[in-house]
């Protein structure tokens, strides 16, 4: 009888053991108190002009998404590295930008930018009137500028190479934009071959260790051909 009873009780932690497992077990939110803190609104930046007559204000992300810490990232040369957008993958985002006089009148947004823009690296032409700045998306950065004559904001590229930091500096006149994209010549992405093609040696000679120095170095032939993939840029006007 006791044995039944035994048998039985491990049979029905069996099925519930089992019927648990398959629970998904998503992530909860914490009390209203504590939510209420940490998406506080975060202190935006600000960006004065050349003339120092005009502001940017920019408005900065609060806390990365999951969807944004769960991007893919290549770890190569010290450097945090998203290959969708071939930029870092590390980075905080601007949600709209604002543009004011010095004394903080006059206060106007920045018209056509995309629903929920990741806005990035504004840098004013030198007369002033106009702003060029990144908008990163699923696939690609691209590069938008606003004349502020109309507080009209156009995307002029896309494709931008931001492995080393996003490159957007204005002629001097005001007419033109350098700005560094991915190299269109650079071929398919390098793919691993998981087969080694020779043993990894270590030498031991009677001289002092190595020291450890960076994180994340290059390790093989296939860290130096995707690095030398995704660093591969050209700059255009």
């Amino acid at each position: 009888m006791i044995r039944r009873i035994l048998l039985s009780l491990h049979v029905m932690l069996f099925i519930s053991m089992a019927g648990g497992s398959q629970e998904a077990i998503k992530y909860m939110l914490p009390p209203d108190e504590i939510v209420r803190i940490v998406d506080a609104p975060v202190t935006p930046s600000v960006l004065v002009s050349p003339d120092k007559q005009t502001i940017l204000v920019a408005e900065r992300q609060g806390l990365p998404t999951i969807r944004d810490l769960a991007v893919e990232e290549y770890r190569l040369a010290g450097l945090r590295i998203d290959p969708s957008v071939n930029g870092p993958s590390r980075s905080t985002y601007f949600t709209a930008f604002r543009i004011m006089k010095i004394d903080g009148s006059e206060e106007r947004a920045m018209k056509g930018l995309p629903d929920n823009p990741k806005l990035g690296s504004p840098v004013w032409s030198d007369d002033g009137q106009k702003v060029a700045f990144t908008n990163s998306t699923a696939a690609t950065t691209e590069l938008w500028v606003c004349d502020l004559k109309t507080m009209t904001s156009k995307k002029i590229a896309e494709n931008l190479n931001g492995v080393f930091g996003y490159i957007t500096e204005w002629l001097p006149d005001g007419s033109g934009i350098i700005f560094s994209v991915t190299d269109p010549a650079r071929g398919p992405m390098p793919v691993k071959n998981n087969v080694p093609e020779g043993p990894v040696v270590q030498e031991n000679l009677g001289s002092k260790a190595q020291a450890a120095t960076y994180q994340d170095l290059l390790k093989d032939p296939y860290d130096e051909a995707l690095f030398e993939y995704l660093a591969a840029s050209a700059l255009m006007i």
